[in-house]
């Protein structure tokens, strides 16, 4: 019964109600029918939740409904459980990065109340900071009392044969009396020490005092530890653990909440410190960090903003391609179409198989009529070579157009236009340490002066600004892309000169190497025009 139509903005509580206690009679009337719904819900625990699930929320009261509705959930709601259904399933260690109140301390207690119904022995855990916020009798903010609550009201016909709240909903302990399936709980430093559990859902993860404890205890006890908070920073286990690559990411954003719209977000905007609204709405994890060159809230206004300032993607189409450098380290390319970025995508090879990727970025380029900037510095110091190469593979065909390139050394101190102004006083020489910092300055001004431009309304030239086209380029993919550029601090040199944050430095944050940014900012990279012009020419 999930209702993908359905008005969350203005619900019909009275017509669900109904729907479900049609479907009830039909279930009473036809055991068949009951058995087959019990299996299809084993396998679709969120068709079971939507279908009759409660869910109590005492904020209804200010919208004059009652405080116990349905819990019919969203689409990005059901994606979420189906995604955690598929981590459990192939026993893998997942994180949950979120905006607050989307609703996950409930959804990850009904998916466990509903798995604990109809599968045999299954075990959750949940842990939290404190044993409050796991479980507190009577209230409905700890997530034991918001699963006494889901199973009181749900049909008996699906409850364990002899199940008694009183005896079989503890403190700390949910047990099922008719097929050995129990959910238990933790909190503060006792986390993890329980035994041994099929699932277990760490809640406000950011905001454990002894996040790497936890882990350690619980990899020895699970096989599916998921992690769920908002941002808390950048500084503790669940930051280092996000961007580690070594767990899945699923990130939910206040976007994906059919019940909130741009009033909602511009309210929170005027009634929160700007720390709260970036860290807990707009998932940004460097929100209190000082020195983040491209603020997450600036990068996150960038995508559509062709759309939103009437400009269409026109002029040079360029790829940046970032050569990946061994190891966990990926190849990224990135095409703009002038002030628009209408491509991002990452991918590895062996050892040996580099030049397939110069093959697939050339490929790229040659079937849109664009050209290259690529890394040029160690193992990108052959990509030259085998773009000439396919260029004369290709020459003989009818139709060629050479792929013209260019490649970009970060490190160089050949600052591009050195005598000309950056900012009235201070020429690009005097500000920049390296060819890196001017590019990546130049695509942070971009972004910069988009934000103004929606924000704030000031008027800038197409060209001085950017935009990420969300209908096509890959939605995590994009995010991935945003969360790096907004993660890069800026530095200086010995003699004051602007740098980036170099990788060694990112490396001890915990960090991995910004590959998809550096795609970008490659894309956009200041060239020396007599340089490019004379590939064009010859």
């Amino acid at each position: 019964m999930l209702s993908k139509d359905f008005d969350f903005k203005n619900p019909n509580y009275s017509a669900v109600l109904a729907d479900r206690q049609n479907l009830l009679k039909k279930l009473r009337s036809d055991p068949k029918l009951l058995a087959a719904a019990k299996l299809h819900y084993k396998n679709h625990p969120w068709d079971f939740i939507s279908t009759w699930g409660m869910t109590f929320d005492p904020r209804n009261l200010e919208r004059d409904l009652p405080a116990v509705v349905p819990f019919i959930l969203f689409p990005r709601q059901v994606e979420t459980l189906q995604w955690i259904h598929d981590r459990w399933r192939k026993q893998e260690r997942a994180l949950v990065e979120k905006t607050r109140d989307f609703g996950l301390s409930w959804l990850s207690i009904a998916y466990g109340c509903t798995m604990w119904l109809f599968w045999d022995d299954y075990t959750a855990g949940y842990g939290s900071r404190k044993v409050d916020l796991v479980d507190r009798l009577g209230d409905p903010k700890s997530i034991f009392e918001k699963g006494r609550q889901f199973l009181r009201f749900i049909p008996k016909e699906f409850l364990p044969v002899g199940y008694k709240e009183k005896e079989h909903a503890n403190f700390l302990k949910i047990t099922n009396p008719e097929n050995g399936s129990t959910l238990t709980g933790e909190g503060g430093y006792d986390i993890g020490r329980g035994a041994r559990t099929s699932i277990y859902f760490v809640d406000e993860a950011a905001f454990l005092e002894r996040q790497e404890a936890a882990d350690a205890a619980l990899s020895q006890t699970t096989n599916c530890q998921v992690d769920i908070s908002t941002p808390n920073g950048n500084g503790n286990s669940f930051y280092r653990k996000r961007f580690s690559g070594k767990v899945k990411v699923l990130t939910l954003r206040w976007q994906d909440d059919p019940r909130k719209d741009q009033s909602w977000y511009d309210k929170q905007v005027r009634e929160q410190d700007p720390v709260t609204v970036a860290q807990e709405i707009d998932v940004d994890y460097d929100a209190s960090v000082e020195g983040v060159l491209i603020p997450a809230l600036y990068a996150r206004a960038c995508i559509d903003a062709h759309n939103k300032l009437g400009f269409e993607p026109s002029g040079a189409k360029v790829v940046g391609f970032d050569i990946m450098d061994g190891g966990k380290d990926w190849n990224t390319e990135v095409m703009r179409h002038g002030s628009v970025i209408t491509h991002i995508a990452k991918w590895q090879h062996k050892e040996h198989e580099s030049r397939k990727s110069y093959k697939r970025v050339y490929n790229l380029a040659y079937d849109n009529k664009a050209s290259i900037i690529y890394d040029s510095v160690g193992v990108g110091s052959n990509a030259g070579s085998s773009f000439d190469e396919f260029n004369e593979e290709r020459s003989t065909q009818n139709g060629y157009e050479k792929v013209v390139f260019t490649g970009f050394n970060a490190g160089s101190k050949d600052i591009v236009n050195p005598g000309d102004d950056y900012a009235p006083g201070k020429t690009n020489k005097d500000k920049f340490a390296n060819v890196k910092a001017q590019s990546t300055w130049s695509f942070a001004d971009r972004v910069k002066n988009t934000y103004m431009a929606l924000e704030e309304g000031e008027e800038f030239n197409e060209d001085e600004m950017i935009s990420f086209d969300s209908e096509s380029i890959d939605p995590q993919t994009l995010d991935e892309f945003i969360s790096e550029m907004s993660r890069i601090l800026r530095d200086t040199d010995n003699n004051g000169k602007d740098k980036v944050e170099s990788k060694k430095d990112l490396a001890k944050r915990g960090i991995p190497s910004p590959n998809l940014f550096d795609g970008g900012v490659m894309a956009f990279a200041v060239v020396d025009s007599s340089d490019w012009m004379s590939d064009f020419i010859g």
